[in-house]
């Protein structure tokens, strides 16, 4: 009984695992996600928005606390909360595959979760890049009805990719304006 090891101390050991490892999860599951099911080799890029991290975030935070619940007590309620954290911490990482930007020489496709908005590069009229000192840069993309689609900078749109989408206005006859942010 001397040598065999505690269930608290095994839960505990994999809570610290999972705070040590979540942020390398946290920071490229979202990039691997997206080149993995949205890839195409025609496309200059796809995105993986901010809100992605977020909820991967919240995923390991709820498989966290899970964790050190299992380790502080364990009976049916505790079990049972933990049956239902679990589906939770499932669902919000599942949520989290649901958004992503593609930018292809052709059009743009947003994916917000259910709701899925396709942008034929004939449907704008200008592109600009917005940038700053202190903040990420922005592309708007704008329709000939006067919406502006945003996309936040990344550091996935390299100066190669960059010059892909500045490229593709050009061969749409698309105005391109880079300017710093208004205000700054």
């Amino acid at each position: 009984m001397l040598h065999e090891k505690s269930p608290r101390a095994i839960f505990m050991v994999w809570a610290i695992v999972v705070v040590l490892l979540s942020p390398l999860f946290i920071l490229f599951l979202p990039l691997v996600i997206t080149q993995t099911l949205f890839y195409d080799p025609e496309q200059i890029v796809v995105l993986a928005p901010s809100k992605n991290h977020g909820l991967i975030t919240w995923s390991f935070g709820i498989l966290f606390t899970i964790l050190v619940m299992l380790a502080l007590k364990r009976n049916k309620w505790t079990y049972a909360m933990t049956g239902v954290l679990t589906l939770a911490s499932v669902a919000t990482l599942a949520l989290s595959t649901l958004s992503y930007v593609a930018i292809h020489p052709e059009h743009i496709t947003i994916q917000d979760y259910t709701e899925k908005r396709h942008y034929n590069m004939n449907e704008f009229t200008k592109v600009i890049y917005e940038y700053g000192t202190s903040e990420r840069g922005r592309y708007q993309f704008i329709t000939k009805t006067g919406e502006a689609v945003y996309i936040e900078d990344s550091p996935q749109l390299e100066f190669e990719k960059r010059s892909k989408i500045y490229r593709t206005a050009l061969a749409h006859d698309l105005e391109f304006v880079e300017r710093p942010y208004e205000g700054e």
